[in-house]
């Protein structure tokens, strides 16, 4: 091989271009160490920056955990709400309110409190509990609530691309389960929708303290028989919910039981 006339061969220029250094190890341009790989990834983000399968995961389940947890948080502040309702009917309405913004709680201490801050919690958290179950519909959350006998049915019904604005303008008059979760499971955005419940919630709501502002007369009388009877009126609330879960437990035992022996006398059988 003759020499290259800068007294280099041309397998030293070959090498000092990267392409052949058996002298530092390296087989190629691209085989430095770096951050970025040939596809743009990085060890830590991921390819182009974007977050790694950790993250996307996380983001998924963040996704599908936060109508649960949101609802889930406003269905048990409700049931304590309910259990101690005699309780905080006449000594925290507000409370009560913010606990059970139902209609019958609105009805009942509407003359008790303030209209403007009881109008602004009621709509805060109907709103927010309508959001939940839209967001359990939208993430295909499987809840027992979506799944009652009959709310499957008018949920598919209702559901359908037609039928969604009609759905969406009924929001301002009143919401319900089944509307919130035909509109979650359709392709309704979760903005366009909230344009529509918030101030839905807050005219519902306004109507409701009014009635019981105008009812107060009558209300009052039983808000303070509630009040005057509130620890009997609890203590009974917690026996009948502790016979009902016991009576579930042994309807539940049995029908195990009964399960159990059928599949034994099936198994058993003379072939």
């Amino acid at each position: 091989m003759e020499p290259h006339p800068t007294g280099t061969t041309p397998d030293d220029v070959t090498s000092r271009h990267g392409v052949t250094n058996q002298r530092h190890g390296v087989t190629g341009p691209h085989d430095v160490t770096s951050p970025h790989d040939v596809t743009g990834r990085t060890s830590v983000t991921g390819r182009d920056g974007v977050p790694g399968r950790r993250g996307r995961v996380s983001a998924r389940l963040l996704t599908r955990l936060w109508p649960t947890l949101l609802t889930g948080a406003l269905l048990g502040a409700g049931g304590l709400g309910l259990a101690f309702l005699p309780a905080l009917a006449s000594s925290a309405p507000l409370l009560l309110i913010a606990m059970r913004p139902t209609v019958s709680v609105l009805l009942l201490v509407g003359g008790e409190v303030a209209f403007v801050p009881a109008l602004l919690v009621a709509t805060v958290f109907r709103a927010s509990l309508d959001v939940g179950y839209f967001g359990l519909a939208r993430h295909n959350v499987q809840s027992l609530l979506l799944r009652r006998v009959g709310t499957s049915r008018l949920v598919a019904a209702l559901s359908r691309h037609r039928a969604q604005r009609g759905l969406l303008w009924f929001c301002l008059v009143n919401t319900n389960l089944a509307v919130d979760a035909a509109l979650g499971t359709g392709s309704v955005p979760l903005r366009r929708f909230l344009r529509f419940v918030v101030p839905g919630s807050a005219i519902s709501a306004a109507l409701y303290l009014s009635a019981g502002s105008a009812l107060a007369p009558w209300t009052q009388d039983l808000v303070r028989w509630l009040d005057d009877h509130a620890g009997m009126l609890i203590l009974g609330g917690v026996a009948v919910a502790a016979v009902h879960t016991l009576a579930l437990l042994i309807n539940r035992r049995l029908h195990k039981g009964g399960t159990k022996g059928h599949n034994d006398q099936s198994g058993h059988q003379p072939a």
